[in-house]
């Protein structure tokens, strides 16, 4: 442990470089990933902040008011902290010279050799010394090999720089660091108690929950708290691998192992499991026991070899040469755009050498070497679904085709995957497929947006209904005979028509008035359904209500007569998709039912396939209710203007109102926190992000959907 007394420091000749001190706290790498959102959150508690980055683009784009990266709320809160002055993004290193205190996130990397390089770290931090002044706080945040915070106080003291170091690691979950600098408690590592009063009295800003450790110890505990995850994931994956090799279906094994057994409630599901850290950070643990961390090795050959692992399984069903693969999702994880370390690259490669030709695509990832869904989609003969992949159920589905017509999926060619073309009001077939089901998922509906409403009133209620009773009578028997475990009802936002109370909390339905429309009603009573079986049958129930789903495939929908907004006819029944269609084919101005006020949360449908298969795997969820939704309200105006801006980013938009329908609501906005709390579920799609996708779809069909 290295103790130097502050009070004697000046005797013993420092240099003196004291600056201003007029800024409370510099976060360098403050525009990345993990020191963007700890400058915000020192800023929204008080702290004038500066981000300093030498990324010149990033910077640009902070000050902007631009997250660079996704941040579940980040983009109001980094607006929220320029806009009060708290917050400045900087390339100018003179931003450190002036703060008490330096926030240093930079880790360190592993060299050619898997090591860790020491050499790059130091390299920056030498650098950087110019300009740290005279009694700062110096604060190491990113992962570090042990000792390293010990080697940069030494490295201050020698060149006569007065300062107090302390080793303060982040551990957050990408994607939600605001939420959890705020909820987790800080290990503040320092070897003096001056440097822990003053950590301690910084990180004060953003959180009341600390644990106190020396430098040395913090670094280890950061290093094996990633690497303690890392290994998880790999007895996993060596689970999934055992058993599948044995012909056993892992899927239920894991159901079994974890069901109301709360010993193996931190059990993962098997998927791969990469990015910038885990992998990185066992191997500094290796490096740190001389290579004698056995597990540690085990763990990375087993999620390494993964990928390997998916291939020769599909290998043995289908010869990869000549065929064209195609990979849906290349960030480290689910909701992400960080790319950095995927598996899905190395899936990628393997790929490659067996023969296949490879697609890749993501709707976050900016990577050149991507393609559109469309393409993806229309080309691929052997699609890789990560999430479906990672989670290792077996589906069965069922449609008549009776809106669309025959659309081509994802997952048609998914080894785990089985289509049945049927009527869903054929009660013998479902009782037939539901035998051997887990869960059955009630989503087969006529529906449709708001032009559905009148047009198909009578349908809407009589035919769904009679779709509900074959699939509860299936359930019920298939329950009856011991192995369904629950349905899981989709219902809609619509059963809140008439609701007064916002943001709108699962139990409004049962105390506002009855939806006016049909189509609301009979979501309401599908909700009946689930409880009444409960009540008679006992089948458990999952009532999930989304959101205003965005996404790929709705295509013209069959209706007994067409309205004409304008000089374009209305092409499909939901508005995001109509708009879209309407400005594609040329509309100018564009007609918006209603003054364009309407507010919604239009929700990615992937999103919502994420909260659905959560509320299905989660035995806190039976016999609950749960809104699916994005967090970001949303005005049909607004919606307008961005389907406007991609497809003619030079011409302005024009907007024409036409009389609103009479189902139009007015507000339908959501209380989501229930699905986050219990389920862990939150929408992060950009809406943005959703739409271009939907965008380069409907390109293709535009034949279909416009005339």
């Amino acid at each position: 442990m290295l103790a130097i007394d502050t009070l004697s420091r000046a005797a013993q000749g420092f240099s003196v470089r004291t600056g201003s001190h007029d800024v409370d706290v510099c976060v360098v790498g403050g525009c990345g990933r993990a020191g963007l959102p700890l400058a915000i959150a020192f800023a929204k508690g008080g702290l004038r902040t500066a981000a300093y980055d030498v990324d010149k683009q990033r910077v640009a784009t902070v000050s902007a008011g631009r997250m660079p990266f996704m941040e579940q709320g980040g983009e109001e809160a980094l607006r929220d902290a320029l806009v009060g002055e708290a917050l400045t993004a900087t390339t100018d290193p003179d931003l450190v010279r002036r703060a008490r205190s330096i926030v240093i996130v930079i880790g360190t990397p592993v060299d050619e050799f898997l090591n860790p390089d020491l050499a790059t770290f130091r390299r920056a931090i030498r650098d950087l010394r110019a300009y740290i002044s005279q009694g700062a706080l110096v604060v190491l945040r990113s992962t570090v090999y042990p000792g390293t915070t010990e080697w940069l106080a030494r490295e201050l003291h020698e060149q006569r720089i007065q300062a107090d170091v302390a080793m303060c690691p982040e551990r957050i979950v990408e994607g939600h660091a605001l939420d959890e600098l705020a909820s987790l408690p800080q290990i503040i590592g320092a070897d003096t108690e001056v440097a822990r009063s003053r950590a301690r009295a910084l990180f004060a800003a953003i959180t009341s929950s600390f644990v106190d450790a020396t430098t040395r110890e913090a670094e280890v505990a950061k290093l094996l708290t990633n690497t303690w995850r890392y290994m998880k994931f790999a007895v996993a994956n060596s689970f999934f691998m055992v058993t599948h090799n044995a012909g056993v279906d892992y899927t239920r094994v894991l159901k079994a192992i974890r069901h109301d057994y709360p010993r193996a409630a931190d059990l993962p599901s098997p998927g791969f499991a990469a990015g910038p850290c885990l992998l990185k950070d066992t191997m500094q643990v290796a490096a740190f026991a001389r290579n004698t961390f056995s597990l540690g090795l085990a763990a990375m050959a087993v999620n390494e070899g993964l990928p390997q692992y998916v291939v020769d399984q599909v290998q043995r069903r289908i010869p990869l040469a000549g065929k064209t693969v195609g990979i849906l999702g290349m960030a480290f994880k689910p909701g992400s755009d960080d790319g950095r370390a995927s598996l899905s690259y190395k899936l990628r490669k393997l790929l490659d050498a067996a023969g296949a030709t490879v697609l890749c695509t993501d709707p976050y990832v900016a990577d050149d070497g991507l393609v559109p869904l469309d393409r993806v989609l229309r080309d691929a003969k052997i699609l890789f679904v990560e999430d479906l992949l990672a989670h290792g159920h077996h589906v069965v589905g069922i449609d008549n085709h009776s809106k669309y017509g025959p659309l081509r999926k994802s997952y048609d060619e998914h080894p785990r995957y089985r289509f049945v073309e049927g009527d869903a009001k054929d009660a013998t077939l479902l009782t037939e497929l539901a035998a051997d089901c887990d869960q059955v998922l009630a989503a087969a509906a006529m529906i449709g947006g708001i032009a559905y409403f009148h047009a198909r009133a009578y349908d809407l209620i009589a035919e769904n209904e009679r779709i509900l009773a074959s699939t509860f009578d299936a359930a019920i028997a298939a329950r009856a005979r011991g192995r369904l475990e629950r349905i899981v009802v989709l219902s809609s936002s619509m059963v809140y028509e008439n609701a007064t109370v916002f943001p709108t909390p699962e139990s409004v339905a049962q105390t506002s008035p009855p939806p006016f429309s049909t189509y609301g009603f009979q979501k309401l009573a599908s909700e009946y359904f689930a409880r009444g079986a409960w009540e008679q049958y006992q089948l458990p129930f999952t009532i999930l209500r989304p959101f205003n789903c965005v996404g790929i495939g709705e295509r013209r929908a069959v209706l007994p007569s067409d309205a004409q907004p304008g000089n374009v006819t209305q092409a499909t029944s939901h508005v995001v998709p109509d708009l879209i269609a309407k400005v594609l084919a040329g509309q100018d101005p564009l007609h918006v039912l209603g003054d364009g006020k309407q507010v919604r949360h239009y929700t990615y449908g992937g999103d919502l396939a994420i909260g659905i298969r959560l509320a299905m795997g989660s035995p806190r969820a039976v016999n609950e209710t749960f809104n699916l939704a994005t967090a970001t309200p949303t005005t049909v105006e607004e919606v307008a203007a961005i389907i406007w801006r991609k497809i003619h980013p030079d011409r302005p938009l024009r907007i024409v109102h036409d009389a609103p329908l009479v189902y139009d609501v007015q507000v339908r906005r959501p209380d989501i926190r229930k699905a986050k709390e219990v389920l862990g579920f939150e929408a992060t799609t950009p809406l943005a992000s959703a739409i271009d996708e939907l965008v380069a779809w409907m390109r293709t069909e535009s034949s279909e959907l416009s005339r």
